[in-house]
């Protein structure tokens, strides 16, 4: 069994009612919030490149990613972590999106691991 990692961004104001990626929501043609917030806004956990139309200021998702892991941890189980990661800054036409995503993916990807580490053995 792997473990799929996936956070979320909270869009305040929510798809539908002014957030900044209402340009992707089409009800009309069958694209529902749900969707337009699932591909495009769930970060790396604890990331700071989120989907956010102010990348300063944003804070990271918000699901409890370490809460969840650290408990399947402490039931025994150890095995691979798959991140799902989908984020509109990843479209982006920049040179240097897949080296920062994989810089920024093993940095996560080792907060996570030192969270759970006193679990270990």
């Amino acid at each position: 069994m792997l473990l799929q990692v996936s956070d979320a961004t909270r869009l305040d104001p929510p798809i539908g009612k002014g957030s900044h990626v209402d340009g992707d929501y089409k009800p009309e043609e069958g694209v529902k919030t749900r969707e337009v917030w699932s591909h495009g806004c769930r970060p790396l956990r604890a990331s700071r490149a989120g989907c956010s139309a102010d990348r300063a200021a944003y804070k990271g998702g918000y699901l409890p990613v370490e809460a969840v892991t650290r408990a399947l941890v402490k039931t025994g189980w150890r095995g691979p972590l798959s991140y799902e990661v989908f984020e509109l800054s990843q479209a982006e036409n920049d040179a240097s999106i897949p080296t920062r995503w994989a810089r920024d993916g093993m940095a996560a990807h080792e907060r996570l691991v030192r969270a759970c580490a006193d679990l270990a053995g």
